[in-house]
């Protein structure tokens, strides 16, 4: 009788257990989606590690063999880092890697920009339907140390082995303990034999194989969340449900028994766990799981990425939605065949407090004026809602039309230390880049911004070369946005070039920037006047403006 209480006490203490569980991971559900909700258009608050950040670029890095991409010098000139931290806001590693990978990849196809506006615009006006799908991604969850592209080429170099071997050292262990019943020291024996090489197989061949385990976790966890789509009703994604689900059912055998591998040396809490694990080391039933999982998974590789695609896609039109939210106010890009943009009230998406500008051009734009007066930020401003109108059918604008551009840049370069190579060497070979697209006539024009052409070299040799290369880069195949201090290129390639500037205001102690755009070369000359104001001697200024003075009235320099 005893015995039964202590039986019916101990079922009743599990089953508290486990609804307590249930009830806890009901309630950790509620306030996630209660915090989706809540958060949905903010700015995300996610900090990214070093490491971390390197992973999410994988995806892009494995897939940009073909086809036009923004490279390097570009995607770092306009601070698209900062720029996807600031807009991403997807809850998965698929989500992660799908996103950077198409700011990276602008398309030049109306049908599929208007497939992703459609979808944008469903879970923007969907929201009971967005935070299902929200939560369903957040379980799937996040690899840190390797991205899912790295883990699957990974298991592709994974030494297959044969469960042979295994299957024979389970029948000795059987075999053993059969000779034992008739001879019990030699069944005894043989018993510690097989127990002994049978575990020191296992630890050797468990060792090999732990790192790959995470990838089966993470495969398993994406599974488990998919299959419950089935019972979802989502109208406006039924395809790409359908598709993923479709996917998933060749996955039965790989799910089948997962938890023999999967649960193997982690605490679980239960009863079972150290007997089971025994069974693992001496009939090895993980290892030979992992075999028959490892080969599967590389004949599904192709569903998998479907399935990781699918995600990353979906993710990534909710994370739009949301960005969008985000902004004060936002247009949908108008796209023609000429080569041209026309903008309204266009800013750039990282400034908190941004000055806006409008423009129509059909040519190029040289920009001039002072430093730190907006010329390089309105390149970017320009640059970025390109190419967010070719990738996310997004721009910070009132209005903003366009052509389907290939887009390229050269402005914050550097001198390289590594290679020695100088600034003016990394300059020019950037600028040939540029050069080089704009003669493939068989792709979209190309678009591109240039920050002080060849500012690594002389006065005179840089405005003889600045003047053709810019000449060069304004055609019927390319467009170029350019900003100077040379006020000489204005006059030279006014007739190519449409002149803008900015203009500043020097007070008694201070400057004063609007950072509006105007018609017209910058007239005003006020860097030395800045040095007044931050200090040097009065002398030296005088003497420095009495020299500018005497080469612009003789146009020669005078000897100090």
């Amino acid at each position: 009788m005893e015995w039964l209480i202590f039986l019916s006490l101990l079922i009743c203490g599990l089953m508290i257990f486990f609804i307590r569980g249930i009830l806890e991971e009901k309630k950790k559900e509620k306030e996630f989606l209660r915090q989706l909700k809540e958060n949905y258009g903010k700015n995300p608050d996610r900090e990214y590690e070093f490491q971390e950040y390197e992973v999410i670029s994988r995806y892009y890095k494995t897939r940009h063999q073909e086809g036009f991409t923004v490279d390097d010098i570009t995607w770092e000139d306009l601070g698209m880092d900062f720029l996807y931290k600031s807009m991403n806001y997807t809850m998965s590693s698929a989500g992660d890697e799908y996103f950077y990978y198409l700011l990276r990849t602008p398309v030049f196809s109306m049908k599929e920009l208007k497939e992703r506006e459609r979808l944008i615009s469903y879970f923007m006006e969907k929201e009971e339907e967005r935070r299902i799908l929200q939560n369903k991604f957040h379980k799937m969850g996040r690899t840190k140390k390797a991205s899912i592209t790295d883990y699957m080429n990974w298991l592709e170099n994974v030494q297959e082995e044969g469960n042979l071997g295994h299957y024979t050292a389970s029948i000795l262990l059987v075999i053993s303990l059969m000779i034992m019943a008739f001879s019990p020291s030699i069944g005894v024996l043989l018993f510690i034999g097989v127990v002994s090489f049978n575990i020191k197989t296992y630890l050797t061949r468990k060792g090999e194989i732990g790192p790959y385990l995470v990838t089966f976790a993470y495969i398993l966890r994406m599974l488990k969340e998919i299959e419950e789509f089935q019972s979802l009703t989502i109208p406006g994604c039924e395809h790409y449900l359908e598709r993923m689900m479709e996917a998933r059912r060749k996955f039965q055998k790989f799910q089948k028994g997962s938890y023999i591998l999967m649960s193997s040396g982690k605490p679980t809490g239960s009863i079972l766990e150290i007997p089971l694990e025994y069974m693992r080391m001496f009939l090895h039933i993980d290892l030979i799981k992992f075999n028959k999982m490892l080969k599967q998974l590389k004949s599904l590789r192709g569903e998998v990425e479907e399935i990781l695609f699918i995600i990353g896609y979906l993710e990534s039109m909710i994370s739009i939605g949301a960005f969008r939210k985000s902004l004060p106010y936002y247009t949908v890009p108008q796209f023609s065949k000429e080569l041209h943009i026309h903008c309204e009230g266009l800013a750039h998406p990282l400034l908190e407090n941004p000055v806006s500008c409008s423009l129509k051009e059909e040519r190029g734009v040289l920009v001039t004026g002072s430093n730190a007066s907006g010329k390089s930020t309105f390149l970017k401003a320009v640059a970025v809602n390109i190419l967010l109108a070719q990738t996310i059918h997004t721009v910070y604008a009132n209005y903003y039309e366009g052509a389907f551009v290939r887009l390229y840049s050269s402005m914050s370069l550097r001198d390289n230390l590594l290679s020695g190579e100088s600034y003016y060497m990394a300059e020019i070979k950037a600028l040939k880049r540029i050069l080089d697209a704009s003669k493939k006539e068989a792709e979209p024009p190309v678009f591109c911004f240039v920050d002080e052409v060849l500012r690594g070299t002389n006065t005179i040799e840089r405005i003889a070369a600045s003047s053709k290369i810019l000449k060069t880069l304004t055609s019927e195949r390319s467009l170029c946005f350019a900003a100077t201090h040379d006020v000489e290129l204005t006059y030279i390639l006014e007739s190519i070039y449409t002149n803008y500037h900015f203009e500043e205001e020097v007070r008694k102690e201070d400057i004063y920037f609007s950072y509006e755009l105007h018609k017209g070369r910058a007239m005003t000359r006020n860097a030395i006047k800045l040095l007044k104001i931050m200090g040097y001697e009065n002398n030296l200024v005088q003497e420095a403006e009495e020299l500018a003075s005497h080469f612009i009235e003789k146009g020669y320099w005078e000897s100090v």
